[in-house]
């Protein structure tokens, strides 16, 4: 990972694109990563990301723990979907993708796709879960409100429950979890159907 072009001072863009090389590396190149060649801030969640791969005590984590830590809560149904009027949040994403590529549009209709690395193309909750880990880590902000639409319900369930068998999955929920935490962001999530999700199309284009 090329050290030499992050910022000194986090930028949200910086944060999250070094976050989504973080997670991809082995666990014995990011334990030989040169800690001291990089910015405070990348090194704080270098050594976030190192103790989450050593600690055992996360896998055995209950739902309960899960969602008082991230304060994730899971709503489903039209209801909760893009019309609802009862969501107040600072910012509203939907999120889709494809084996190969994610997308997100926000509530001020922006539209981000990008390619899913091909670690995480052996299934459609991976794919779908990344593009949701992407989603959420370019629109929220410290200290701020964040809903999220996704028409996977797997990826709602680990969510809200932190529970998954999928170790791509995990390592990325367990990276997402500790930012909301660090971060005192508060997201919630609702499952919405294929055809009312607007990031169903830029995910396939």
């Amino acid at each position: 990972m090329d050290y030499s072009r992050l910022p000194v001072t986090p930028v949200r863009d910086s944060v999250a694109a070094f976050r989504r090389e973080l997670i991809k590396l082995k666990t014995g190149d990011l334990n030989h990563l040169p800690l001291a060649n990089y910015p405070k801030w990348a090194r704080r969640d270098i050594d976030a990301e190192r103790n989450q791969r050593k600690s055992k005590s996360l896998d055995s984590m209950t739902s309960v723990k899960v969602e008082e830590r991230n304060h994730i809560t899971l709503s489903e149904g039209q209801d909760q979907g893009p019309a609802a009027s009862s969501i107040r949040s600072d910012a509203i994403i939907f999120t889709d993708a494809t084996p190969t590529q994610g997308a997100w549009v926000n509530h001020h209709g922006s539209t981000c796709a990008f390619p899913v690395p091909r670690d995480f193309q052996n299934s459609s909750f991976e794919s779908e879960f990344y593009s949701a880990y992407v989603g959420i880590l370019e629109n929220a902000a410290p200290g701020k409100s964040v809903h999220l639409h996704c028409d996977n319900q797997d990826v709602c369930s680990v969510l809200e429950k932190g529970k998954t068998r999928n170790a791509s999955v995990k390592r990325m929920n367990r990276d997402l979890q500790s930012w909301l935490a660090t971060n005192n962001i508060s997201l919630t999530v609702s499952w919405v159907p294929s055809k009312q999700n607007p990031a169903d199309r830029p995910s396939r284009s």
